[in-house]
């Protein structure tokens, strides 16, 4: 039997002041993950992999109808290079029943030591890492009208509608490469998109709803 073992240490902090005004407030904070793999199924017996981030967003309410958020984020990682990753957020009350979201942001992910490095083989499985993989980036967009009314004192009607697309480059994913041996390695997609959406109304009458 060959054991390995992996070690994570995860450290997060941030602040959150408020202004006096209440139309302005931010965050700001830095994220750490350092991560060591060792033993026999880890490639050259030990490998490591850290990624710093400090990452700040700020809220602005332009009136009770209207606020924003943007958001940006940076991390360095110690094997591949992470670009700034900036996020924006728009809230609008339509009208007292009616709230619209939008939302846009750019993703980056690493791929993990596991994914890496890391052979796992036993009779049911045969995946091996690959350290030639590349790191993921995305574009994500979401969209979401939210609608919300009290019918009388008994009767409250509740519905959204939604929408996402996504753009993702190097997707890691796992790909049979020998039927044969059922052997799977991680790869990239060089390019994936996704696009959906979706909705949900429900009818309340006191404890009873219909969904």
């Amino acid at each position: 039997e060959t054991v390995s073992d992996f070690d994570l240490v995860i450290a997060r902090g941030f602040i959150t002041p408020q202004s006096d005004s209440g139309r302005f407030d931010y965050q700001a904070g830095f994220d750490v993950r350092y991560e060591r793999g060792t033993g026999p199924r880890i490639l050259e017996t030990v490998q490591t992999q850290g990624d710093f981030a400090a990452f700040a967003s700020g809220t602005y309410r332009f009136s009770d109808r209207v606020r924003t958020r943007l958001g940006m984020r940076y991390g360095y990682n110690t094997g591949y290079r992470a670009p700034i990753t900036p996020a924006l957020d728009v809230w609008v009350r339509l009208n007292s029943d009616l709230v619209f979201r939008a939302s846009a942001s750019r993703g980056f992910r690493a791929p993990a030591l596991k994914e890496l490095y890391f052979f796992f083989v036993d009779i049911n499985h045969n995946i091996r890492g690959n350290e030639n993989l590349q790191a993921e980036h995305s574009q994500n967009f979401q969209v979401n009208l939210d609608y919300r009314k009290l019918l009388g004192n008994r009767h409250f009607l509740k519905g959204s509608v939604d929408g996402f697309y996504n753009d993702m480059e190097n997707l890691i994913t796992l790909v049979m490469v020998d039927p044969a041996t059922s052997l799977f390695i991680y790869d990239n997609i060089a390019e994936f998109r996704s696009l959906g959406g979706g909705g949900q109304l429900e009818w309340k009458h006191r404890s009873v709803s219909v969904t």
